[in-house]
């Protein structure tokens, strides 16, 4: 799927200098990642507003971790938050 043309926006040349990213690791095993750029795709604002994404293997879907690694009430996320 991450091959359709569509979709490389998302990942063409990741790791520019406003590129975020944090992986969601479960048992010392990258199961995901959630990052944010500023890129022309679904839902642009602006060039000063950074899109968001997330992917996680199809077998940790389903699981609430996305909705963990998001909700502000998570405090490693609001501690995140606060340093970009």
């Amino acid at each position: 799927m991450i091959e359709q043309p569509e979709l490389q926006v998302y990942i063409k040349d990741f790791g520019k200098a406003d590129d975020r990213c944090f992986v969601v690791e479960i048992k010392e095993k990258i199961v995901g990642a959630v990052w944010g750029r500023i890129m022309n795709a679904y839902g642009h604002i602006d060039d000063e507003t950074s899109s968001f994404a997330m992917s996680l293997y199809e077998e940790y879907r389903n699981l609430g971790i996305d909705a963990a690694t998001v909700d502000k009430g998570n405090r490693r996320n609001r501690y995140h938050i606060k340093i970009g």
